[in-house]
């Protein structure tokens, strides 16, 4: 599988539907991660879109057009993209260990800054210490252990609503509003199949 993860830092309270409505424009597969963040299982779309270069582009113009922003990041399994896109785009190895929801604290009390030096531990008394959770999120995050996910349906009907930072008295400003909420609208259209 090849998944890309989608982290929008700051992301509004009630937005991460609509952007996983428009997202399924290249997918089905679609998963939430609450509060911040996409994951898309993406291997069989990427024929279609041209291969990952291109797909990754596609998203990055759609968010654009959207004027949203995110960190991509791509990775075998589901949670590595999270944890990438969490963490800049950085290589596995090379993360710093807050973006997988660990102890800072402790882990620089010991000595580990990375994600490559806490793989490099021992996994015996890894578990003792910091308890099977995170054990299991690591091999979720390596593959050696399945992690299902809930696939997001798109809604049948499109309701979305932009709030203006003030009044507007020139045609021009709607437009400018008007395209997000039409890019919105296609992208929904494009994932469920109605046509552009």
């Amino acid at each position: 599988m090849f998944w890309i993860a989608l982290h929008f830092p700051g992301l509004p309270a009630g937005m991460l539907e609509p952007l996983a409505a428009w997202a399924c424009q290249f997918t089905p597969r679609v998963a939430l991660e609450p509060p911040d963040a996409l994951l898309a299982e993406v291997e069989g779309s990427l024929r279609y879109f041209g291969g990952r270069e291109a797909l990754g582009a596609a998203l990055e113009c759609g968010l654009a057009e959207l004027g949203m922003q995110a960190s991509l990041a791509a990775a075998s399994t589901a949670r590595a993209a999270l944890w990438r896109a969490r963490g800049s785009g950085l290589p596995l190895e090379q993360l710093p260990i807050g973006v997988i929801g660990a102890d800072e604290a402790f882990f620089a009390s010991i000595g580990v800054a990375t994600l490559g030096e806490l793989l490099a531990l021992p996994r015996e008394g890894l578990a003792r210490r910091c308890g099977q959770g995170l054990i299991d999120a690591l091999d979720r995050a390596l593959g050696t252990l399945p992690e299902p996910r809930e696939f997001f349906v798109p809604p049948e009907r499109f309701a979305a609503r932009l709030e203006l930072p003030a009044e507007v008295a020139h045609a021009e400003a709607l437009l400018f509003a008007a395209r997000r909420l039409i890019v919105q609208l296609a992208g929904l259209l494009a994932a469920r199949h109605a046509g552009v």
